[in-house]
């Protein structure tokens, strides 16, 4: 199931054969200790309308970078739900 990749390193890597989600499975990174942000900034915003027996939910989700890198950028993503009653 798993196969053992060194990479003239203390640690074995292990990777799925056959991943069809790879798409390069040489391609490995090991972060070193100042590359990792340690604090990571968090914040959602929520808006709810309510309606009779409904309501309607728009959230927005920001994050700072987790990686200090040079590609690495803030990032946002959003929901939208719509619950009701029978």
């Amino acid at each position: 199931m798993f196969s053992q990749f060194n990479a003239g390193r203390r640690r074995n890597l292990q990777y799925f054969k056959n991943d069809p989600f790879d798409d390069d499975k040489n391609s490995y990174r090991e972060l070193s200790k100042n590359e990792v942000s340690r604090w990571v900034f968090t914040s959602r915003l929520q808006t709810v309308l309510r309606f009779k027996n409904s309501s309607l939910t728009y959230a927005m989700t920001i994050l700072s970078p987790e990686f200090k890198l040079a590609e690495a950028k803030w990032y946002a993503y959003g929901t939208i739900g719509f619950n009701f009653l029978l």
